[in-house]
């Protein structure tokens, strides 16, 4: 897995407690905009982090959602945002827009779950550098984000924004005829397999046999075979299976 690093580099004296996590992910004509909340027990003078992606992403710009700040530059993949006039984004209870970055994708790498999240790791050189008002350093953390590369679902580590998780939906229409649909979830990547049996257990058809990123999916069943010929009337039972999920429902065939 690769792995989108927002690091951070431990400061003496820090006080206060600032907390920052992704809210969102939207594709645009460009790329993509990553909308960044924050939550801080005192008001944010000024923060510098490096965004570093393997290649993944590359930053184009940014847009303060605070209004707080006289400038807010990328370069390098290096967001820095400060203040000539003193002004800060306020403190926060609760989540509140921070800024939202513009960046584009390796085109390669779309479908591939990454990580993004906050380290201590002062040998890679990177940082994440909080002050208040005063220029007296916060200290800070970042909730870790598992997200597929094209998509815009994503999860936060002990703060989901989509709470993605395993499910098998019944089926629609039930009972049917000709075709049925049915709707299911994937909470981690992995292999996939959605199978349906009649009812001495016998397999009837595989409708799902392949890797599938995080995200919901639909699948539907023709009533056939898996030799291409129509299955008579009866009660059918299908079956979702991953390495950690496993589930089954029924449904019924009409002619």
């Amino acid at each position: 897995m690769k792995k989108i690093l927002m690091s951070i580099s431990v400061l003496a004296f820090m006080f206060g407690a600032t907390t920052f996590k992704v809210s969102s992910i939207t594709a645009t004509d460009s790329g993509y905009d990553i909308q960044l909340d924050y939550m801080s027990d005192d008001p944010i003078g000024g923060y510098q982090f490096d965004f570093l992606s393997g290649g993944a992403l590359t930053l184009t710009g940014s847009n303060d959602e605070t209004n707080s700040f006289d400038g807010i530059t990328t370069g390098n993949n290096v967001v820095l945002a400060f203040s000539f006039g003193g002004s800060t984004a306020p403190a926060s209870a609760e989540y509140a827009p921070l800024v939202t970055l513009s960046a584009t994708v390796n085109s390669e790498m779309v479908g591939e779950d990454v990580m993004l999240e906050a380290i201590e790791d002062l040998a890679l050189d990177t940082r994440l550098i909080v002050s208040d008002a005063s220029g007296a350093a916060l200290s800070s953390d970042f909730h870790e984000a598992l997200w597929t590369v094209g998509s815009d679902s994503f999860l936060l580590d002990n703060d989901p924004t989509s709470p993605i998780t395993f499910s098998l939906s019944e089926n629609y229409p039930n009972p049917f005829n000709p075709t049925t649909t049915i709707d299911f979830s994937i909470a981690e990547p992995g292999m996939v397999n959605l199978s349906i049996f009649d009812a001495s257990g016998r397999l009837v058809k595989n409708l799902v046999s392949e890797n599938k990123n995080v995200g919901s999916y639909s699948a539907t069943w023709d009533g056939t075979t898996d030799s291409g010929v129509n299955a008579s009337t009866g009660m059918y039972f299908y079956t979702i299976e991953t390495e950690s999920f496993v589930e089954t429902k029924k449904m019924m065939l009409v002619k």
